[in-house]
């Protein structure tokens, strides 16, 4: 969807759209072998919406965008920027994109110190 589509879309259009989207079943078999394989999965905004369409969100705890936990019921929502279960990662939304990124470098093993005091992170958090 382009930005000119977008911002003529009502907001029940826009979510009609992200519920299409959701259901893509490349996505969801992606997700599930995934899932099954215990690889990491990482979701933020409105993307936990297609780990409950994958059924792999059942009694683990997330997090999302305000709101779209209603469209998450088999999970248990979390108020946190960033939540972790198992292999699953997700992040609350825009605000969360540094702590979600700097979570998902530190799972796959990767340090997130110089990259974080390079954009000052730090100064967000106090």
């Amino acid at each position: 969807m382009t930005r000119k589509e977008f911002e003529s879309k009502s907001f029940e259009e826009v979510m009609e759209q992200l519920n299409e989207e959701c259901d893509d079943v490349t996505t969801i078999d992606i997700l599930k072998d995934f899932n099954q394989k215990g690889k990491w999965i990482a979701a933020i905004c409105a993307g936990p919406i297609s780990l409950e369409k994958a059924g792999i969100i059942e009694n683990k705890q997330f997090t999302c965008y305000p709101g779209f936990e209603n469209e998450i019921p088999s999970g248990i929502y979390q108020d946190s920027f960033t939540c972790i279960d198992q292999n699953i990662i997700t992040g609350r939304g825009p605000a969360a994109a540094l702590e979600f990124a700097y979570t998902i470098l530190e799972k796959l093993g990767v340090s997130s110190t110089n990259i974080s005091q390079a954009m000052q992170y730090h100064y967000l958090k106090k």
